[in-house]
């Protein structure tokens, strides 16, 4: 599933991400986050702050940004079942 957020480049964002609404089986649970990443990479763009993983929820803090960039943000996490799931979210950044 993908996902659309917004922010001000002066402002934080949270960007929360509920695994059991993707396709975990019922015995299936996450074990650790595999990493949290943004494209495109530039010094001067958005910036993670924090992230973390309670349970089967994924929470990251973002900073910055270019007004007018859009950025994709990816999430993934491991199972307990060895498998790796990704989500990805579209981040628009503008002023005010």
């Amino acid at each position: 599933m993908n996902a659309i957020a917004q922010k001000d480049p002066e402002s934080q964002l949270e960007i929360h991400i509920d695994w059991q609404q993707s396709p975990l089986r019922p015995e299936e649970s996450p074990t650790h986050e595999v990493g949290w990443y943004v494209e495109p990479c530039q010094d001067a763009g958005l910036r993670l702050v924090t992230h973390r993983l309670e349970g089967r929820q994924s929470s990251a803090t973002f900073e910055g940004g270019e007004d007018g960039q859009a950025y994709l943000i990816s999430a993934a996490i491991a199972t307990n079942l060895g498998r790796v799931i990704v989500r990805v979210i579209v981040l628009q950044v503008h002023a005010g």
